[in-house]
């Protein structure tokens, strides 16, 4: 498996479906990540989840 702890991963679509789950399971996985969206509401609310 990949190893993530460290790591950084750029992700756009961030704030909702898959974008999410995946910065979701990056974080709790021990990896930072940047979210890209172009729904700031959405973005939001996962910046604040996460």
């Amino acid at each position: 498996m990949l190893d993530i702890k460290g790591s950084v991963a750029v992700i756009t679509g961030g704030g909702s479906g898959i974008g999410e789950s995946v910065a979701k399971y990056w974080i709790k996985n021990g990896g930072r990540v940047v979210l890209g969206d172009i729904a700031k509401a959405g973005r939001s609310w996962v910046e604040k989840e996460i």
